[in-house]
């Protein structure tokens, strides 16, 4: 008896330990920038107190563009959403955007909106929403789309179609991810380190809060829109800008 307490109470210290170094490693994972010290004050003004506004980007490794871009707009009773494609393709004016060596990338009248990552990273991409918009970004999550192959290498699955994309929901059922704990921690370390926020939600427990407190919010609630090429751009962003519903598609 007094043998097979010690033996279950080493595992469970031992689990427990694991878990917390597991834990720490993945927090330790994500990249995170202080987007507001960057940018510093010249920037929209916060005019719905409450909402968040998220820009969420899927970058390549290379650096060279955002492949995707969307802009959530989560009102302030977390109750409805509204989630704005920004085509890469959009041709928009670029402010200028700080550089990490400490220079300045000049403005540009009129450019491919993809291509602001490739000159600034993640901030130019969030200065050129802001400028383009009017509407200030809180929060920002970038993805390095790279991390699809690793991932599908954790999974022990190839990426596959026509389009070269993973089924991921049958790719995790199949791997017996959801009854392998010690896969599931290696799929968040790969998705984890693929991860660059701001600094307030560069930590895990910032990043569930944020899970947490979307968990209500109602699919039907949530409205999808492709950036406008003409003046209902304005109307748009507007609504965005006040917590409002947003324009008809």
């Amino acid at each position: 008896m007094g043998f097979a307490w010690k033996a279950a109470t080493v595992t469970a210290v031992t689990i427990t330990l694991a878990g917390l170094l597991a834990y720490t490693r993945l927090d330790t994972n994500i990249t995170a920038i202080d987007v507001d010290r960057v940018l510093g004050d010249d920037r929209p003004a916060r005019d719905a107190p409450g909402a968040l506004n998220i820009l969420l980007l899927g970058s390549n490794s290379g650096g060279a563009r955002a492949e995707t871009a969307m802009f959530v707009h989560l009102a302030q009773e977390r109750t409805s959403a509204i989630v704005v494609t920004i085509p890469r393709d959009t041709v928009v004016p670029r402010p200028a955007c700080p550089l990490q060596d400490g220079g300045t990338a000049p403005p540009a009248a009129a450019v491919v909106f993809g291509t602001a990552y490739s000159v600034g990273g993640p901030v130019c991409v969030v200065k050129t929403v802001e400028r383009l918009s009017d509407v200030r970004v809180d929060h920002l999550l970038d993805l390095d789309f790279s991390c699809f192959t690793r991932l599908a290498g954790a999974l022990g699955r190839t990426i596959h179609g026509d389009d070269g994309q993973l089924d991921l929901p049958k790719a995790v059922i199949g791997s017996g991810l959801l009854v392998n704990p010690v896969k599931l921690v290696e799929i968040a370390d790969t998705v984890t380190r693929a991860l660059t926020t701001d600094s307030g939600l560069g930590s895990l427990p910032d990043l569930l809060g944020l899970a947490r407190s979307v968990a209500d919010l109602e699919p039907s609630h949530i409205a999808f829109r492709t950036l406008p090429a003409d003046p209902r751009r304005e109307a748009l962003w507007t609504a965005l800008r006040q917590d409002l519903p947003p324009p008809p598609a």
